[in-house]
């Protein structure tokens, strides 16, 4: 019997970052870059405050330039990036969920989606040492 030709899948990957934790467009190519080799980037998001887009205006078109879609909120932007996390966590569409984010308050929307996809954390510098005990892997990022 002839053997078929079966193709590896390539992973699909959804990003979420958290402008407090990354600020920087060299940091965002790394995270971007990282990601690639995970797989197809099938959504890339950046999660900013009104009042921290006031202090930093300029950044938002170098983001949008990347790929990056901005969520701009008022208040909560924590609630925002764990609502949009668990959705990815339950889409059928996203394989690798990869997130820049340093707060601990986002602890119990990961392990939720642990329990759906794989977490992959990448920061610049150190993750909070509960997001090891969550994620499938840290990728501390070197500036």
């Amino acid at each position: 019997m002839p053997q078929k030709n079966k193709k590896k899948k390539t992973s699909r990957v959804s990003i979420l970052m958290d402008y407090d934790a990354i600020k920087d467009k060299v940091i965002v190519e790394k995270i971007l870059e990282e990601a690639k080799k995970r797989g197809k980037i099938i959504r890339s998001r950046i999660y900013i405050t009104q009042e921290e887009l006031n202090d930093s205006r300029q950044a938002l078109p170098e983001f949008a330039s990347l790929g990056l879609e901005p969520v701009i909120t008022v208040l909560a932007k924590n609630v925002k990036f764990a609502i949009d996390l668990l959705d990815d966590a339950y889409s059928d569409n996203i394989d690798v969920i990869i997130i820049s984010w340093k707060s601990e308050d986002l602890l119990p929307a990961l392990i939720e989606a642990k329990t759906k996809k794989e977490i992959v954390i990448m920061l610049p510098g150190k993750a909070p040492k509960s997001f090891y005990t969550v994620a499938d892997s840290i990728i501390e990022l070197e500036l």
